[in-house]
This record gives C-alpha cells, sequence and structure tokens, in this order.
C-alpha cells in the first residue's frame, strides 16, 4: 500500500495506491488538486482510513474498495464540536496520522496555533490528539503539545516545533504513542482509553528519559524519525519497538559532534528494533540494519513481515534524488536484501506491505499465480 503524499498533486498522478509485488497498480483512491492523503490504514471491516489534508479540503475520511464514502468528518465539525464542548484547542491542520480503535472512536492528529493574551496567534506551531466519538459526535478527549512539553527546545525549528508524524495505540495500558520529528521523540502518553491526564509518561531520543549501553548512545538514538511500531506481542513493561530513523542531524559521540560535518562520519538513516524497559528507564538497540550512504532527509516506514523479514521504506534519500524505494531484507546480522520497488517522479511518503485488500484473506504468491492461471483457462474458454 502506496501512500504518495508529500506535495500539492497538481500533476494528476495517483496518490493513494495499492500495487502488487511486480508494482502493477491494483487499487487507488482518486483525490483532487491540493489533496494530500495521510496515511492509508485497511480498517478490519475492510474499509480504508485516511486524513486528506492540503488547501481544498481537510477531512477524517473512510472509504469502502468501491470509493464510497462510509464515514467522513471535516475539520469545520471537529471544530464546531471542540467549541461546543468549551475546549479551548482550535483544528489547524488534520495531518500524517488517524487511529480508529476498537470502539469505533477515531484518533484525530492535527496543529494548531494558541491565542496568545493580545488575541494573537503564536507563531510556535505545535500538536494536538482529539478522541472523537463518532456516536456522540463530539470529541470525549483532548492533548494539547503546548501543556506537556516546554516549547523552549526546539532541536529543527522553534516555529515548526513539535511536527509529529504518526500516533499509535498500545493495547496493554491503553495509552497512546506519537512520534514527534522535530523533538527527535518517540513520547508515550497518559491516555488510559479516554481517562488519562494527558502525562507524558517516557520520552525516547535524546535528552529524553532511557539510558542506552555503551557505545550506543548517542549515535543509536532516533533523529527526526518516522513511523513507529510495536513488533513484540506486549505493548507495555519490557517490549520491542521498530522504528525508520532518517537520522538528521545524528549526534555520533559523547561530544554531541554532529554527522555531515568536518572530521566526521556521513549522515545515514537505519532502521532499528529497540527493548525499552518502562520501569528501569533503560533502552537497548537488539537488532538494525544501517543502510549507509542511504539518507532520508523525511518521511519513511518500518514494519516486519509475516516471514520474520524487515520492509522499511527509503522515501527521501538524498543520494538518489527524485527515487524512492522500498527493500524487503532478512533479519539477520548481516541482512540481506530479498526484494525492492523502486518510484520515479513522486516521494512515496509511506509504503508497506498489506496481505490482501479483504479481511482475512492474504494473498500468497502461489495463491495468485493459481488464481492468474485459472483466469487465462477461463479466458480460453
Amino acid at each position: 500500500m502506496l501512500d504518495i503524499s508529500n506535495q500539492a498533486n497538481t500533476t494528476g498522478l495517483l496518490q493513494a495506491v495499492v500495487t502488487d509485488l511486480a508494482g502493477n497498480v491494483i487499487w487507488y483512491y482518486p483525490l483532487g488538486a491540493g489533496e494530500l492523503p495521510f496515511p492509508l490504514k485497511p480498517l478490519p471491516n475492510g474499509n480504508i482510513l485516511f486524513v486528506v489534508s492540503g488547501t481544498k479540503s481537510e477531512d477524517v475520511r473512510e472509504v469502502d474498495l468501491a470509493g464510497n464514502i462510509k464515514y467522513q468528518l471535516t475539520r469545520d465539525q471537529i471544530t464546531a464540536g471542540l467549541q461546543a464542548s468549551g475546549s479551548t484547542l482550535t483544528a489547524g491542520n488534520l495531518h500524517h496520522d488517524i487511529l480508529k480503535l476498537a470502539n469505533g472512536h477515531y484518533i484525530i492528529l492535527f496543529n494548531y496555533q494558541p491565542k496568545l493574551p493580545d488575541g494573537t496567534l503564536s507563531p510556535v506551531i505545535g500538536d494536538g490528539l482529539i478522541d472523537w466519538d463518532p456516536v456522540k459526535d463530539a470529541p470525549v478527549w483532548t492533548w494539547s503539545s503546548f501543556d506537556h512539553l516546554s516549547t523552549s527546545r526546539a532541536p529543527y525549528d522553534p516555529n515548526d516545533w513539535t511536527h509529529a508524524n504518526a500516533v499509535i495505540y498500545s493495547p496493554d495500558d491503553g495509552n497512546l504513542i506519537m512520534s514527534m520529528r522535530n523533538q527527535n521523540w518517540v513520547l508515550k502518553i497518559n491516555y488510559q482509553d479516554g481517562a488519562g491526564d494527558g502525562t507524558v509518561l517516557w520520552r525516547l531520543g535524546p535528552d529524553g528519559d532511557f539510558t542506552m549501553p555503551a557505545g550506543q548512545a548517542p549515535i543509536e538514538l532516533n533523529y527526526g524519525q518516522h513511523y513507529p511500531t510495536v513488533v513484540s506481542s506486549n505493548s507495555a513493561g519490557i517490549f520491542q519497538m521498530m522504528l525508520f530513523n532518517n537520522g538528521n542531524n545524528r549526534l555520533v559521540d559523547a561530544s554531541n559532534d554532529i554527522c555531515g560535518t568536518t572530521g566526521f562520519i556521513a549522515c545515514y538513516s537505519s532502521v532499528p528494533i529497540y527493548e525499552l524497559n518502562e520501569s528501569a528507564k533503560t533502552a537497548q538497540v537488539t537488532w538494525e540494519t544501517k543502510i549507509p550512504p542511504h539518507y532520508s532527509i523525511c518521511c519513511g516506514d518500518a514494519l516486519i513481515l509475516g516471514n520474520g523479514n524487515v520492509e522499511y521504506d527509503v522515501a527521501f534519500d538524498v543520494t538518489t534524488p527524485n527515487q524512492s524505494f522500498i527493500q524487503e531484507v532478512t533479519q539477520d546480522q548481516n541482512p540481506q536484501l530479498m526484494w525492492q520497488m523502486n518510484l520515479v517522479g513522486q516521494l512515496l511518503y509511506r509504503g508497506f506491505r498489506v496481505p490482501s485488500l479483504y479481511p482475512g484473506v492474504e494473498w500468497t504468491q502461489d495463491a495468485i499465480a493459481t488464481a492468474n492461471t485459472s483466469a487465462v483457462k477461463h479466458n480460453r474458454l
């Protein structure tokens, strides 16, 4: 499933696409000029969930495979709901990620600028979360980065302060895990299925809460990261998490020297698996594939496939301009490349494997070959 959504669609090219492993398009959702899909999430009911962000519209959209809109929630509706609930939050851009929980609620990620005492908007853009109950048609829980983090810490941009790009649900404790690219942090937020106070329980990354073994910090910490996923059977206590570590301004030693500066190694991207101990606040890399000279300065994702291999999207590699690619590698000490897909001329924000377009169905290569053979015989009759 390919999410080609980093720039406004002015060319008419497809942006929300599903292909087979040979790159043949088997499904797409048409979007209008200026509309961007973030991301594409298959749901247990067979629908596809995404946020449309852009200059023409801003909405949460759930569609079936025929493209029929089964649920839609606009930014204006969200703003009205926040106002009616008495919240001081205002929904700015809906962006990057969306969750649908098992109870049917939607966790919506948005950015916004709070009002200053003089009534003007702050120049600082932060992120917020809304738990939207579609039955009540109202927000039932909200969270703001301005309430829980200090604006004085701005590693990348004091205006685009947090730049969150992913939020995932932790089923073991009912909390939320959020990736903030411009903080170099992955956070766990006290959500507790809507009963939490929003406290930041921990921060993984530079100046965060975890210590790492000698030789791993600071170079193995996350920098400009995208798309954390829990890869162990549990999501709390001692568990494992994977992410695409873009490596922007990666610190390479205890003196905080930065990659790419004179006398130090070039910047590179990597895909690590971290083992996190929430109680002891320790973290260690248990497996990693480093992909220099490739250095993807934005976007990307990583996940473990059903066969145990690791797949990741290198979206904006400075060494291969105007080309994104997805690679599948073995999860060995020396990972071996098993499959690759290249995309030229468009930026592949996220690209990830799905079993099929239908819940509970897996399209194995043998099944596809058998189906194709049957189709050929049928056509000859």
